[in-house]
């Protein structure tokens, strides 16, 4: 038999198969071959007190900065581009309190450490809250870390995109069905508005997942082999971390959401809902975000209102060659302030790059690419302008 009539033969059959056998039989097979993974029972016991309404209300009330006209390099940066976090290790380890944070992954191992009693993550760019949903949900049904992180491995692709598919559509009904109702459609506009706003929805978050699934599971894996090199437990190998986190959102104490360090609504309304549910902060994660915008009156005035703990840190990367590289492949300076000192700083200098503040302020560490700001500014008779709180506050 001639080649090109064999392979017509072949793809004959695999056309034909749904015809002779039933497309539910194909289906059910395709269905049947799929890997997969239990969902765990929640957490039974909760290490944090429960919280009350007012506090639900609070967290809830917290609102999102408009969105961006554009993103940094047109880019979503789904997990973090930084490789020694560790520096910070030792300064923030078992702090407790409020954490604040933007980015992903980075957020989690940090918290983790530190046994941050709140969360909250923004970033700008809308996909990164959205890719915190997924977290989420594979965060309540992921008992071990292991399984966790097999949500994101290949031989559970389907499995885990199926899982999400069914949870988000729960959610996009609900949605929907509140925003017919306040839009006052008809019965039949209604049905049409729902199915379609809840295809979309869903769509969309199962695409995230899948196109994000293979650079997650890399940025997962090669996170939680590092740190066992380093002897530094984390999240991703051991079970308290990673339970801590999960109580986190179990317990509605995780908020992620999109915001602006530099603008007028997401950070006042964290302050406010911080000093309000009775936390403080603790730890301020900032990657390298300040390269990106001048110390504003804005970001001044957001810096100084945070409810900083009487022992709190700031957290930054600078990719400023000039400052020194922990990691010449990396290509990032890591830095950390008390939140007193960045406080002053915000309050009594007139500089506007925190690279600059930087060149002022740091004691170089271990080496030229780890510092921690210790010096004071220098007062001068005209203080920069901070940007007053909203009346209401």
């Amino acid at each position: 038999m001639k080649r090109s009539s064999w392979l017509y033969i072949c793809t004959l059959n695999v056309l034909l198969m749904p015809i002779f056998f039933g497309f539910d039989s194909v289906q059910a097979k395709k269905t049947q071959d799929i890997q997969r993974l239990e969902i765990a029972d929640a957490l039974k016991n909760s290490r944090f007190t429960p919280l009350n309404a007012e506090q639900i209300h609070e967290l809830a009330s917290i609102q999102a900065d408009p969105a961006p006209e554009e993103i940094v390099r047109n880019s979503h940066y789904w997990v973090s581009n930084e490789h020694n976090h560790q520096l910070w290790h030792s300064y923030i380890q078992d702090l407790g309190g409020a954490y604040v944070g933007v980015g992903t992954d980075q957020n989690y191992l940090l918290a983790a450490w530190a046994k941050s009693s709140v969360l909250m993550l923004m970033d700008f760019d809308q996909e990164i809250p959205t890719i915190h949903e997924i977290y989420a949900y594979f965060f309540s049904i992921s008992g071990t870390p292991q399984t966790f992180l097999d949500r994101w491995s290949r031989r559970y692709a389907d499995d885990s995109a199926e899982k999400l598919s069914t949870h988000f559509t729960a959610i996009a009904e609900q949605l929907a069905r509140k925003e017919a109702a306040a839009k006052n459609l008809s019965e039949e506009r209604s049905v049409k508005y729902i199915n379609r706003r809840v295809k979309r929805y869903v769509r969309h978050r199962v695409k995230i997942y899948k196109r994000t699934r293979g650079l997650l599971w890399r940025r997962l894996s090669k996170t939680k082999s590092k740190y066992q090199k380093l002897k530094i437990a984390t999240f991703l190998d051991q079970q308290e971390q990673y339970e801590h986190i999960r109580d986190l959102w179990a317990s509605g104490r995780v908020i992620a959401i999109r915001g602006d360090l530099t603008a007028n609504q997401t950070m006042i309304d964290i302050a406010r809902a911080l000093r309000n549910i009775g936390e403080t902060l603790s730890v301020l994660y900032l990657s390298n975000a300040e390269q990106y915008f001048l110390l504003t009156p804005e970001y001044r005035r957001n810096i100084i209102n945070l409810p900083w703990s009487t022992k709190s840190y700031a957290l930054r990367t600078m990719a400023w060659g000039s400052l020194g590289f922990y990691d010449e492949k990396e290509e990032y300076h890591y830095n950390i302030q008390t939140g007193e000192n960045f406080v002053t700083w915000m309050q009594e200098s007139r500089t506007t790059k925190a690279g600059r503040m930087l060149f002022k302020g740091r004691k170089l560490k271990i080496n030229p690419g780890f510092s921690e700001m210790v010096k004071l500014p220098v007062k001068s008779k005209r203080k920069p302008k901070v940007a007053k709180l909203p009346n209401s506050l």
